[in-house]
């Protein structure tokens, strides 16, 4: 799996809820000019990222399947450095330490979504990709190997 070629920002989105993905995927799509792809499962998740090249991954932290910390747990043990950013409507400072020691890169909470909130995630995942691209990230593989959730 190689990075994609294009200009794009490759977006992996994540959330049980299909009317929110639907609506992250246009704001990300539209406003941000991103190519996003997404699911309503962890698991499928897991299988994409496997397979196909995508420059972050956002994903919901309250999914029946297995939470968004625990998503990023097997992502990071997978050895896969992707950005994360974890949306959550339940935000807690336990929840947020819980997410960045797992490696996430940004934690946004999504409870009252607003135009505020899509404005907030689109440069959370400009911040993310930039510093990933640009070396900001380094320790990652460190980080990967040693997680637990």
């Amino acid at each position: 799996m190689s990075p994609h070629t294009g200009e794009a920002i490759r977006v992996l989105t994540v959330d049980d809820d299909p009317a929110l993905l639907d609506t992250i995927s246009l704001y990300l799509e539209n406003i941000g000019g991103f190519e996003v792809s997404s699911t309503g499962s962890p698991g499928d998740a897991l299988n994409r990222l496997e397979t196909e090249y995508f420059d972050i991954c956002i994903s919901d932290y309250d999914m029946p399947e297995m939470n968004g910390v625990q998503l990023l747990g097997r992502i990071r043990r997978e050895g896969n450095p992707v950005p994360y950013i974890l949306i959550t409507g339940s935000f807690s400072d336990g929840l947020e330490r819980r997410a960045r020691g797992a490696g996430a890169s940004d934690v946004l909470q999504k409870s009252g979504v607003s135009v505020k909130f899509y404005t907030d995630l689109i440069a959370a995942v400009r911040g993310a990709v930039e510093r990933f691209r640009g070396g900001g990230v380094s320790g990652m593989a460190e980080c990967c190997s040693g997680v637990r959730v």
